[in-house]
C-alpha cells in the first residue's frame, strides 16, 4: 500500500547502468532513479491522508499493538486533512528536493540505495550498497552532510552454503566524536566479526551464528571483546554473551528460553523483608543492609581475577 503510494505520487523516473563497489567487490546494476521536489512529497502526503483511513491492513497491525493508538492515529491523520491547503502551501514552496536511486542486479535483486536530500539548511547524503560476486560480497555505507562523511561501515564476506562469514568495521568523523581523550581515532572505531551466521535461519527470524566486537581505538580497551553466540529455532533460544580478554574468556553470561510450563513467582516468606522502590525509608533501609563489598569480591572471586588486578588493567 506504501509504496504503490509513493510510486504513483513521485516525479521523474529514469533508468540506467551503475557500477556498485564494495571493498574490492563490484557489480553492475541498473540505477532507478526518482527524483522528488516539494510538489511531489505534497501529493505523497494527501494521497497517504486520502486514502489511509480506509485501509484495513494498517487498521489490524495498529490495533494488534494497541487499539487507543488506532484511534490516536485516526485523529492525526484528520488534523493534517483539515490543514491540507497549509501544508499544501509550505512544502510546494520549499526547496526540498530529494534524489533516491535504487540499484537492482541482474537477478532482480535490491543490492543497494542512495539517497540525497537538499533542503534550506543542509545537503544529506546516505550510500548503502551490497555488491556481490558469487559467493562474495562487500558492504559500504556512509552518512554525509554538506559533503562531510560523518560515518562510515565497510566491510566483506561471503556465503557459502546459507552461512555468512564477514568482517565490518564502522568509523564515525572526529568531528562527530567532538574531543575525547579515551579514543585515540574515529577511523574505525568498533569492529565486528561474524561467523557462522545462518542467512536461511534469519529469514524466518531465526538468529544462529557467533558475533565478535572489539575496537583498537580505545586503547584501555584495547585488550578486551565482546562476543556474542545466538541459536534460536521454533521451540528454543540460547543466547552467549561473553567478555574476552586477550581472546580469553573472563565471564559469560548464558540466557536461555523454551517451551514448557511457566516458571511459579517467588512469593516472600513470613519471614521474608520486603520493601518498596518508591518509599524513601524503605530504600535507605535496602541499601544499608547491602554487602557491596561482599558482593563484588564473590564475583571476582568467581571469575578470579581481583579487583586490584581489574584497577591495573586501566
Amino acid at each position: 500500500f506504501c509504496t504503490d503510494i509513493f510510486w504513483k505520487n513521485v516525479g521523474e523516473i529514469t533508468e540506467s547502468s551503475e557500477t556498485i563497489k564494495a571493498k574490492d567487490v563490484e557489480e553492475t546494476c541498473t540505477a532507478i532513479l526518482m527524483s522528488i521536489d516539494g510538489a511531489d512529497l505534497y501529493n505523497i502526503v494527501d494521497a497517504f491522508i486520502t486514502e489511509i483511513p480506509n485501509n484495513q491492513d494498517i487498521k489490524e497491525v495498529i490495533t494488534k499493538i494497541d487499539e487507543d493508538a488506532y484511534t490516536s492515529f485516526l485523529e492525526e491523520i484528520e488534523s493534517m486533512s483539515e490543514n491540507k491547503e497549509e501544508l499544501k502551501e509550505e512544502m510546494t514552496s520549499s526547496d526540498f528536493k530529494m534524489d533516491l536511486v535504487w540499484y537492482v542486479s541482474a537477478k532482480n535483486e535490491l543490492r543497494g540505495v542512495k539517497l540525497y536530500m537538499v533542503s534550506e539548511d543542509e545537503d544529506v547524503e546516505l550510500y548503502c550498497v551490497a555488491p556481490e560476486k558469487g559467493t562474495d560480497f562487500g558492504y559500504l555505507c556512509y552518512g554525509k552532510v554538506s559533503d562531510e562523511e560523518v560515518m562510515r561501515i565497510d566491510g566483506v564476506g561471503s556465503i557459502v552454503n546459507n552461512k555468512m562469514n564477514a568482517d565490518y568495521t564502522l568509523s564515525i568523523s572526529d568531528e562527530a566524536l567532538g574531543e575525547n581523550e579515551m579514543i585515540s581515532s574515529g577511523e574505525n572505531l568498533l569492529e565486528f566479526s561474524v561467523t557462522d551466521y545462518d542467512v536461511k535461519a534469519a529469514e524466518k527470524g531465526y538468529i544462529n551464528g557467533k558475533v565478535k566486537v572489539y575496537t583498537k581505538a580505545v586503547p584501555m580497551l584495547e585488550q578486551f571483546a565482546l562476543e556474542f553466540d545466538s541459536a534460536m529455532n521454533e521451540k528454543e533460544e540460547n543466547l552467549s554473551m561473553a567478555v574476552l580478554m586477550n581472546d580469553e574468556t573472563m565471564l559469560t553470561l548464558k540466557l536461555k528460553a523454551a517451551e514448557g510450563e511457566k516458571v511459579p513467582f517467588c512469593v516472600p516468606g513470613e519471614d521474608d523483608k520486603v520493601y518498596d522502590v518508591q518509599n524513601e525509608s524503605d530504600m535507605e533501609a535496602f541499601e544499608s543492609e547491602i554487602d557491596l563489598e561482599g558482593f563484588v569480591n564473590d564475583i571476582t572471586d568467581k571469575i578470579g581475577i581481583s579487583l586490584d588486578e581489574l584497577e591495573d588493567l586501566f
